[in-house]
């Protein structure tokens, strides 16, 4: 598994953390 889709992975759940503590 190449490290470019494990720090995709990572960013796109950092995107995911964000969106909901601006909801919250």
């Amino acid at each position: 598994m190449p490290e470019t889709l494990i720090v995709l992975y990572l960013h796109r759940i950092g995107c995911i953390i964000n969106v909901t503590a601006v909801l919250e």
